[in-house]
């Protein structure tokens, strides 16, 4: 899991009145609220996939389960790579586990969490079955990595919960272009194609997710929160589409409509992604250059002044950010913590 909380605002404004000044502008997420109209809220995010052995291996294109035992690379002692065969509190989990997810949701709802947000995968050839070769045996399901939501979904705790969703095939690399490749050229995509995907994705989550008790709404509308969709911008572009439409097609597709949240996102293109239809901001991580606590929080108060002058000049909402990083080791990264 990475941890968003509001533990930490310090510098030459009190912590308090850092607070009221962030929320009292419409700032939200970690905490969602405006001051003084409704309780603060805090989320946390869930990193899915640790699932021992991970069932999606082998299963789908590109790098959506690329490791069969994700808890593999802590386990294994590597050259240059500090403090390894390190075993978590909990031992090395299957997430599939319902007394596991029992744990993890006790303890966020004693951390005083309100919500977790749990990152899911799906894959897109998986989705349109019907235009892959026939040659093409292997048949999946195309919702991964979602055993953890469906677990808090089933227990239906006090913690609320909603869904993120990262597309890991618009990454602006050789892989994601190849991939797309195969599915314009080989399997025949068109723009009907994605869109269809697009559909086939968010009516996958209303029935399995949107009705569930606790799932997070906005104006009675579920949130949904889209990872780095600068990047999906890319791929609309490859079936001559722009992210208005590819956003107005995810709305039309729930019966509720949508309310979407953009994460990870660069404070430039904040206000691009208001233009495009998303009703508020947020971040997945930020850190500073490594130099410490001090570099790190430099960081934050630069985006958070970024995210305040948003919520000054239009009509979205910031959803503050407070996870400092995280620790890399369970990537296989050398560097221990970015």
């Amino acid at each position: 899991m990475r941890t968003v909380t509001t533990s930490f605002f310090d510098g030459p404004i009190a912590r308090r009145e850092m607070l009221q000044r962030m929320f009292a502008l419409g700032a939200g997420f970690f905490g969602l609220k405006t001051l003084g109209a409704a309780p603060l809220k805090r989320g946390v995010y869930y990193f899915s996939g640790w699932a021992t052995p991970r069932p999606e291996f082998g299963c789908l294109a590109g790098r959506e389960s690329p490791a069969e035992f994700p808890w593999q690379p802590i386990r294994t002692t590597k050259p240059g790579y500090p403090l390894v065969n390190r075993v978590p509190r909990k031992g090395f989990y299957d997430e599939r586990s319902s007394a596991i997810a029992k744990a993890q949701i006790a303890d966020m709802e004693r951390a005083g969490f309100d919500f977790a947000v749990y990152q899911v995968h799906w894959s897109h050839e998986m989705a349109l079955p019907q235009k892959l070769p026939l040659t093409q045996s292997k048949r999946c399901d195309p919702l991964t990595m979602a055993h953890a939501a469906r677990n808090h979904a089933a227990l239906a705790p006090r913690l609320g919960f909603c869904i993120s969703f990262f597309d890991v095939m618009s990454a602006e690399d050789q892989v994601a272009a190849d991939y797309w490749k195969t599915r314009i050229g080989r399997d025949g995509w068109k723009a009907t194609d994605y869109l269809n995907d697009v559909t086939a994705f968010i009516k996958r989550l209303e029935k399995e997710f949107f009705s569930a008790p606790g799932y997070l709404r906005i104006d009675g509308r579920p949130v949904l929160v889209l990872g780095t969709p600068e990047h999906w911008e890319r791929t609309a572009k490859r079936f001559g589409l722009d992210m208005p439409s590819v956003l107005r097609k995810l709305r039309s597709s729930s019966r509720d409509g949508l309310y979407l949240v953009a994460t990870q996102t660069p404070p430039d293109t904040y206000r691009k992604m208001i233009s495009w239809g998303f009703e508020a901001v947020t971040e997945y991580l930020h850190h500073g250059n490594g130099s410490g606590y001090d570099d790190v929080m430099a960081t934050h108060r630069w985006r958070w002044r970024e995210g305040v002058s948003l919520v000054n000049g239009t009509r979205a909402r910031y959803w503050v950010p407070l996870s400092a990083g995280y620790d890399a080791r369970a990537w296989s990264i050398a560097t221990p913590v970015e």
